[in-house]
């Protein structure tokens, strides 16, 4: 038995759940009728602009930390990992309506 991981395996569970994330609800893990941008669709930008915690963390700063992460994701499976500042993914706190 062989302790290799199939490259098909994982590329497919990543697959749905990106896809569960963001475009709609496949039974990966979300409830019907929900999905990462459609909750964010309900939120006003003053509200995401908001702190939500003592550390002064947002609803928008969290979803630029998640962007920030999806991103590196993305560069990590076509190029190798990279050092990031993972602080910087934490800077945007404040967003308009068009963001």
């Amino acid at each position: 038995m062989s302790d290799k991981v199939q490259l098909g395996s994982v590329t497919g569970a990543l697959s749905a759940s990106l896809g569960e994330t963001f475009e709609g609800v496949k039974g990966f893990y979300l409830d019907p009728d929900e999905s990462l941008l459609k909750t964010l669709e309900a939120v006003s930008a003053a509200t995401a602009s908001k702190p939500i915690s003592q550390r002064g963390t947002s609803i928008a700063a969290h979803v630029a930390h998640a962007r920030f992460y999806l991103v590196e994701i993305v560069h990590a499976s076509q190029a190798g990992p990279r050092e990031v500042d993972w602080d910087e993914s934490w800077k945007q706190v404040a967003v308009d309506a068009a963001q």
